[in-house]
């Protein structure tokens, strides 16, 4: 596990009136709710899941790079350790959304005003605002997705790694699930997207589109990551819906 130095948890400013409506602005120093108060109480393993999967690490990915439901388990319960991290994750997200939401105020009250010198002003300063906190939702993120890439990596493998990483980065492309594992050229992604497309609608493929689907139908990575699928993805799914059930 990366050992860092823990930072100190920032308070979380947000104020829900009795309308439901967010008010975007600093609160008084007595009226911030704790962080407690902030975050929706649920278990450690809820949050780890929830982290895990949002870090790029789904059941899918999983079971891509070749874990079982074990390895979910393990990751799920060696991320839970963490718990002041996610915490201030949360935190962090917190004061993101909070941001964002002040700058879609303050742009719908330009469109409905007209954009006068001090709308513009608080846009700037409210834009900035929620970039850098963006900013240190990516610096959270990124730092526990370190550990969890470390802890994957102790129980798979680099190779398995790398290819669990190319299934998600490929995650949203229009090919059946083993494909996009592969490691393909732009084009020839392209080339592949339009052959299953056609393929799926009944339609005739070029000679370019025929020669790739056949490749990669043949591949002994693509038949490799279909047989993971096929036996693992089930379980390993249990494993998240069961951090992620509501608890009784």
């Amino acid at each position: 596990m990366v050992h860092r130095t823990k930072q100190p948890t920032a308070p979380i400013i947000v104020l829900i009136v009795a309308t439901g409506i967010i008010q975007y602005g600093v609160l008084p120093p007595q009226t911030i709710p704790s962080a407690s108060a902030q975050i929706q109480q649920t278990s450690v393993e809820f949050d780890s899941a929830m982290t895990i999967g949002r870090l790029g690490y789904s059941a899918v990915s999983i079971a891509a790079g070749g874990g079982v439901a074990g390895d979910a388990t393990a990751a799920i319960a060696n991320l839970a350790e963490l718990d002041t991290e996610l915490a201030n994750l949360a935190n962090l997200q917190s004061l993101r959304d909070f941001s964002a939401q002040g700058v879609a105020e303050i742009r719908e009250s330009i469109w409905r005003g007209g954009a006068s010198p001090a709308r513009l002003s608080a846009l700037s300063s409210a834009e900035s605002e929620l970039s850098t906190r963006q900013a240190a939702v990516d610096q959270a993120e990124n730092s526990l997705r370190a550990d969890v890439e470390e802890f994957l990596e102790y129980r798979l493998g680099a190779s398995d790694m790398t290819v669990m990483a190319r299934f998600h980065a490929n995650r949203d492309r229009r090919v059946p699930e083993n494909f996009k594992a592969l490691d393909l050229s732009d084009s020839e992604w392209s080339t592949l997207e339009s052959a299953c497309v056609k393929s799926s609608r009944g339609l005739s493929l070029t000679g370019a589109e025929s020669s790739i689907l056949s490749q990669c139908q043949s591949d002994q990575l693509a038949i490799l990551v279909a047989s993971r699928l096929a036996a693992n993805l089930v379980s390993i799914k249990a494993v998240f819906d069961a951090a992620l059930a509501p608890e009784e």
